[in-house]
């Protein structure tokens, strides 16, 4: 996807959505960049996969070229409700926040095969740091939290904290 507009004169974004399976320099072009925001979280910082594609290839790459790398960490805020996907989405940010008034709801995909469901459920595993039969549990009955509840079982690298009212 291209986005394409002024900023401070003209200027153009490529983003790249790298899966878990890919080589980084498969997908990205750090040759024809000059710039490079990586948003990035610190569970993905502690995978394998982010070592064995990202590190070694990276500094090659960029030890013989010219290129800025902005580290961009990601930050959640949950207001209200996030529900099913949206869920996914506010634990996968490495700084989590909710309202005290916010909850949040985990479930399988739908429709889910085996694959998706152990997936789903291992992401699930890394953003919260509990373990695969707990959390096997939460999304096989559509577990609802509470903000108090999401924040005591929230234990995995920048586990959720209550927003001050």
């Amino acid at each position: 996807m291209r986005f394409v507009g002024p900023l401070h004169g003209p200027s153009h974004f490529d983003v790249f959505a790298v899966r878990r399976t890919q080589a980084i320099l498969n997908v990205v072009q750090l040759a024809e960049c000059d710039i490079l925001l990586l948003f990035i979280s610190a569970s993905s910082t502690a995978s394998r996969w982010t070592t064995r594609e990202w590190t070694a290839v990276l500094h090659r790459q960029l030890s013989s070229a010219d290129k800025t790398i902005i580290p961009v960490r990601l930050a959640t805020t949950v207001v209200g409700r996030a529900y099913s996907a949206a869920c996914n989405l506010a634990l996968a940010g490495d700084i989590r926040r909710i309202d005290r008034n916010g909850t949040l709801m985990m479930h399988y995909p739908h429709p889910a095969s085996p694959d998706a469901a152990a997936q789903a459920r291992q992401i699930v595993c890394e953003y919260t740091g509990r373990r695969a039969d707990e959390v096997a549990v939460w999304m096989g009955r559509e577990q609802y939290f509470t903000a108090e509840e999401a924040v005591r079982y929230e234990t995995g690298p920048g586990a959720a904290r209550l927003m001050a009212r």
